[in-house]
């Protein structure tokens, strides 16, 4: 295929240029000390280079990764406005603005590129070069149907495991070790929690009006 009609050579440069991004920031949190891994980088360096070079099988894969991940960001969000208390939420937008703006400045330019990117995969130039490379018009939808439901599929699964775990005898015991340390000024949200034999750890969010406190617990 050649550049001038290659349709994937805008989505395969911004692969390329976030993947290089990605990877001078973890090398930069190496030399300074920062926790960060990344396994995205090298995937979006690699599917970049073969989109840039128009590889349809390349395209293929890479469509089904990005409507995926655009299926699963937006579940994410929708999980966790079900699953975290409305007046957590509100606490952590009135103490912890700055954060949490900056936190939805990043999610919303990653829905945006994502949406970018699924519409570019979308586009009739895209459809018509993969028509050319002798696949079935049904087969690109195939694949954005096939990640679209695989990701929601997973957030079913994820939200269906969280409101059991929310309704569960751990949560009652978390919760209860935390008062017994904070007492009842606070308010607890269970995030996290893990169970060996007789013996048990969670992370729980304290939380009143006028602070916020992540602790851990262990029974």
């Amino acid at each position: 295929m050649s550049q001038s009609n290659n349709p994937f050579q805008k989505v395969g440069i911004a692969l390329l240029v976030i993947g290089i991004m990605d990877i001078g920031y973890m090398i930069y949190s190496i030399f300074n000390g920062f926790s960060y891994t990344s396994s995205f980088n090298i995937f979006a360096v690699v599917a970049g280079i073969f989109l840039i070079r128009g590889n349809l099988i390349a395209a293929l894969i890479t469509r089904f990764f990005v409507t995926f991940f655009a299926a699963l960001v937006f579940g994410i969000v929708i999980l966790y406005f079900y699953l975290t208390p409305i007046d957590l939420i509100m606490v952590q937008i009135k103490l912890q603005s700055t954060s949490i703006l900056s936190f939805a400045l990043i999610l919303s330019c990653v829905i945006a590129i994502l949406i970018w990117m699924c519409i570019q995969f979308s586009t009739s130039e895209s459809i018509q070069a993969f028509i050319g490379g002798g696949y079935k018009l049904s087969v690109p939808k195939l694949i954005s149907f096939s990640a679209v439901a695989a990701g929601t599929l997973l957030m079913i699964l994820i939200g269906v495991f969280f409101n059991f775990f929310y309704s569960s005898e751990v949560i009652t015991k978390a919760v209860k070790s935390a008062q017994d340390q904070y007492g009842n000024n606070y308010q607890y949200h269970v995030t996290s929690f893990n169970i060996e034999n007789d013996y048990g750890i969670a992370t729980v969010i304290a939380y009143n009006n006028e602070a916020i406190k992540v602790i851990e617990v262990e029974w």
